[in-house]
């Protein structure tokens, strides 16, 4: 579900998560239908379900975040912070749960193959992921589409740049600050590494001396 009300059916998320591509960056980005761009994350998942939360995470919740949980990415960290301690409860009480009544293990016996479907989501610490997979009648991953969390991000990203500097531009301000203050949005949404290298341009070292 989204903050403005939308709820949909984790196999139509083609429906509602739509990707697109431009010309200056090897990375789809991604829009909401009907609507613009997203941000997927702890901060969001915070705002949506955070009511949910018991025990320390709910305390550490009501400490950071007095006031609610406002539309400001800076505020992510701390709302990672919750989830960290949000994890730490839940995984004491499944290795509780898995101790008072051990699993017998599943059946290695082999499964029939057919060709199908398949279609998930799952949190994980950036934001949503989602992924979809087609099967053939040999049992061969014909098609296949993921969307990571980054990835998901990167229109957000590029909108909150862009209003952030031309916030910090109305008044004077050095390029080293002005670096900074960027890098601590785009740090924010804590990209993963794999992803950021598509929109990342290095110089190569012999370009930058001038040889080679």
């Amino acid at each position: 579900m989204t903050s403005d009300g939308q709820e949909f059916a984790i196999d139509r998320y083609r429906d509602v998560v739509r990707e697109f591509e431009l010309p200056h960056s090897h990375a789809k980005h991604s829009t909401l239908a009907g609507s613009g761009s997203y941000m997927t994350g702890s901060l969001a998942r915070l705002k949506l379900f955070g009511h949910y939360l018991t025990g320390r995470a709910a305390a550490t919740r009501d400490r950071l975040f007095p006031d609610g949980v406002p539309d400001n990415v800076l505020w992510n960290t701390r709302a990672q912070l919750v989830e960290l301690v949000h994890c730490a409860e839940h995984g004491i009480e499944l290795i509780d749960e898995l101790l008072a009544s051990p699993r017998e293990p599943e059946s290695d016996a082999p499964h029939p193959i057919r060709a199908g479907r398949g279609v998930a989501a799952i949190e994980v610490p950036r934001g949503v992921l989602f992924h979809e997979y087609v099967i053939n009648e040999e049992g061969r991953v014909i098609e296949a589409n993921v969307i990571t969390p980054t990835a998901q991000n990167l229109a957000n990203v590029e909108g909150d740049l862009r209003s952030a500097a031309q916030s910090l531009l109305r008044s004077p301000i050095d390029d080293v600050a002005l670096k900074d203050d960027l890098e601590m949005v785009a740090r924010a949404y804590d990209p993963c590494i794999s992803c950021s290298v598509h929109v990342t341009r290095v110089p190569h070292p012999a370009a930058a001396a001038g040889t080679g």
